[in-house]
């Protein structure tokens, strides 16, 4: 069955530059000849792990890097991934507390003038 762009963009939220993209960075097969594209399930299974992989925080180039490399270790890269994003989260909740506390004090100081 072939998925024309406009299946892709309403259902995976994938949007046509987006495609243009992972063709310029390699990760899909060109469109030849300025044709309309029609996805394959192989195109669409692939755009999905391509959007799952950049929702976890993956660059292009970090994808382009796994696809190219045949003994890419997917398991140590998504535990390394992981412990990456538990870190940020650590820090943004830190920002996220001294916001809290500027705004706390701005507001009493406010209160008392």
């Amino acid at each position: 069955m072939g998925y024309k762009v406009k299946w892709v963009e309403d259902n995976l939220g994938v949007t046509r530059k987006a495609l243009r993209v992972f063709e310029k960075a390699g990760l899909m097969p060109e469109n030849k000849g300025g044709q309309y594209r029609d996805c394959d399930d192989d195109d669409i299974d692939h755009i999905w792990m391509i959007r799952v992989l950049q929702g976890m925080g993956y660059s292009i180039k970090e994808i382009c890097d796994m696809v190219a490399d045949d003994g890419f270790d997917f398991d140590t890269s998504i535990s390394q991934k992981v412990e990456q994003l538990e870190e940020k989260k650590v820090e943004l909740d830190g920002d996220t507390y001294v916001q809290k506390m500027m705004e706390l004090t701005t507001s009493a100081q406010n209160d008392n003038d």
